[in-house]
């Protein structure tokens, strides 16, 4: 408290200071807000790696359980409804591995998830591992609720997915304005490259050169 730093003791001197100031006192952003989401976007796929590995092992347990059990003399895992419903969790635990993949490759490369690929893929893996570990409960039936089935725990563990490093509800605001600004980048870049295409008029609108260029 009431400690007086000297200039000479900051980070990154006395000249970046004073530039941080003016972007400041002239409304410019200081780029901190862009440079944390940046960095949550490489975070948030290790965080849905995590969530994936809860549905996975739900999934994979629930198969080893259902396969000695029987209902009517028929084996559960050749009932219709049962098959249904294990199709539906492995085929959405699948699209949320693609999607933590993705993310995990653009991070490592050093490609910008400038559409929120990194929020997408933690959405997607948080509410598949909720839905996942609810819907495998379900087909277990009265047993899942005890101790004794690991599906309880993993139910129980699930939920902090849809909670922390973003809620499931902020993770769809940052992922529809991601996109939003990408689509616009993405129209301006076309717009600029028909600006240039040999017949097009200076200041020729992207649909006006698109619609020329059609006809």
């Amino acid at each position: 408290e009431d400690c007086r730093v000297p200039m000479d003791h900051l980070l990154g001197g006395y000249e970046k200071l004073q530039k941080k100031l003016e972007r400041a006192r002239s409304g410019a952003s200081t780029g901190r807000s862009s440079n944390a989401l940046a960095t949550f976007e490489l975070t948030r796929p290790l965080v849905g790696a995590s969530a994936l590995g809860i549905a996975q092992a739900a999934y994979e347990w629930t198969l080893e359980y259902l396969s000695d059990k029987d209902e009517d003399g028929q084996p559960l895992l050749r009932q219709q409804r049962i098959q249904q419903t294990l199709a539906d969790v492995a085929t959405e635990i699948e699209s949320a591995r693609l999607l933590v993949w993705r993310a995990a490759w653009m991070g490592r490369n050093g490609i910008p998830m400038t559409a929120g690929q990194g929020s997408m893929s933690k959405l997607k893996a948080g509410d598949v591992a909720m839905w996942a570990t609810t819907t495998l409960m379900d087909l277990v039936g009265p047993f899942a609720q005890t101790t004794d089935c690991p599906l309880e725990k993993w139910f129980r563990d699930a939920k902090i997915y849809q909670i922390f490093e973003g809620t499931a509800q902020v993770q769809r605001l940052v992922i529809a304005r991601m996109q939003t600004a990408d689509y616009k980048a993405r129209v301006e870049e076309a717009d600029d490259v028909l600006k240039q295409a040999p017949g097009n008029a200076p200041g020729e609108s992207a649909v006006a050169g698109a619609v020329a260029e059609s006809s």
